[in-house]
């Protein structure tokens, strides 16, 4: 998915067998539905700080996977995993429910839901 018109990055994409499509905007809704129309019934996120902002705030997800390094970052001028507006309070956050845990290697892998989606996606197909 691509703003504008892509030039020699777009040729190099088709000629290596990518579908390049052209958007107004990329955000999360208009993406995922062109995708649903096209058969795709999931799909991996995993980008930058302003990108997963964008689907955190849309609500389109349903699961995130942190991977946590044994290192300490961070300072007064780190950046978060979310870029963007972020949520600007506690009670607006966006809230995960069935957390679990593992190792690999040497990293923690926290798997979460967005809180509430499980139960819609039950509700919705009658479960």
């Amino acid at each position: 998915y691509a703003q504008g018109p892509g030039g020699e990055r777009r040729k190099a994409l088709e000629e290596r067998g990518a579908t390049v499509i052209e958007m107004p905007a990329v955000e999360p809704a208009p993406v995922l539905a062109d995708l649903y129309a096209r058969g795709v019934r999931s799909v991996l996120v995993e980008g930058g700080g302003e990108v997963l902002a964008s689907f955190a705030s849309s609500g389109e997800w349903d699961r995130v996977m942190v991977d946590c390094a044994p290192l300490l970052l961070g300072g007064k001028g780190a950046p978060g995993p979310l870029g963007g507006e972020g949520f600007p309070t506690l009670a607006a956050a966006a809230r995960l429910e069935d957390l679990q845990a593992r190792r690999r290697g040497g990293d923690l892998i926290l798997t979460g839901y967005r809180k509430g989606c499980s139960q819609a996606l039950l509700s919705s197909v009658g479960a």
